[in-house]
């Protein structure tokens, strides 16, 4: 999928995040753009047979001049589609009904830089941001933007946010820094656990598995880190530095990854790149 299926934008944008909707059935691809909306495209597995479903603009006209990397996080159980299209307000778009639902404004100027949205109910929103401050919203109350939790441990920018199929109440967050954190919800006394994920390295992404108790972390060293929730290391993956690769665990690329992303319910993990490669692994267990 390229940009030429974007429509009429004023330039060619760029694509900053994408989502699947209906995975398991007839689905379909969700794509946010720099140039501020929001493009759903159907039969995107068929060379040459890509067609726009719908299409929405998610930043006011009067802030077109500037690029968004927008965000996307979607639910199938309530429908929602959560837009952060602006650095503090998120957006929550009702695709059954194709229509707004509700703004949520942090009421800083902070960025937000992942989210997610609990697989229960869906209507438990949290947002990852700028400096390292995690924060947990009701859609359902009357006034959406004052958070339910507010939890400042991590001191870098958040990479990652991910609300476990698994636990209703569990939160698992990670931040450049490397320090990973699991978190209950229903207590904000502080996170249940914490663990340096790289050897005290800078994160490049991070990535939770949707059921397994597993995330991924990349450094900027070219070395790909896996553990379980409790940070017992599982596997580390690398570019063996004489060039040739590691028989038993090899990283398929020199550049620093860029985003990593688990099967939903198979041990497997997507790597990208910055130079444009994806790699997979799986597990030989």
């Amino acid at each position: 999928i390229n940009a030429e299926y974007m429509g009429a934008e004023p330039r060619r944008p760029a694509i900053t995040d994408m989502v699947l909707l209906n995975p398991h059935n007839y689905s379909l691809v969700c794509a946010a753009t720099t140039a501020g909306s929001v493009h759903i495209l159907r039969d995107y597995v068929m060379p040459g047979r890509v067609r726009t479903v719908s299409g929405f603009r998610v930043v006011p006209s009067d802030n077109l001049w500037k690029q968004w990397a927008c965000i996307l996080d979607w639910n199938q159980l309530s429908g929602f589609l959560c837009v952060a299209s602006q650095p503090n307000v998120v957006t929550a778009w009702s695709l059954a009904s194709e229509r707004y639902h509700q703004n949520i404004c942090l009421g800083v100027e902070m960025h937000i830089t992942t989210m997610a949205t609990d697989p229960a109910s869906g209507q438990l929103l949290s947002l990852g941001c700028t400096d390292g401050a995690l924060h947990t919203f009701d859609l359902r109350a009357a006034d959406a933007s004052v958070p339910r939790a507010s939890l400042r441990e991590h001191t870098s920018r958040v990479l990652r946010v991910h609300r476990q199929a698994s636990n209703d109440h569990q939160l698992v967050s990670a931040a450049v820094g490397g320090d990973v954190r699991v978190w209950d919800l229903r207590q904000t006394r502080g996170s249940l656990r914490s663990f340096d994920a790289a050897g005290k390295k800078s994160l490049t992404a991070a990535a939770v598995h949707h059921q397994a108790p597993l995330v991924a972390c990349s450094t900027q060293s070219l070395r790909l880190h896996v553990l379980n929730l409790e940070g017992e290391a599982l596997g580390s993956i690398a570019f063996h530095p004489s060039g040739r690769l590691h028989t038993s665990a090899w990283l398929g690329t020199r550049m620093p990854i860029s985003c990593l992303a688990f099967h939903p319910l198979k041990p497997w993990l997507a790597a990208g790149d910055t130079d444009s490669l994806i790699s997979l692994y799986r597990s030989s267990g």
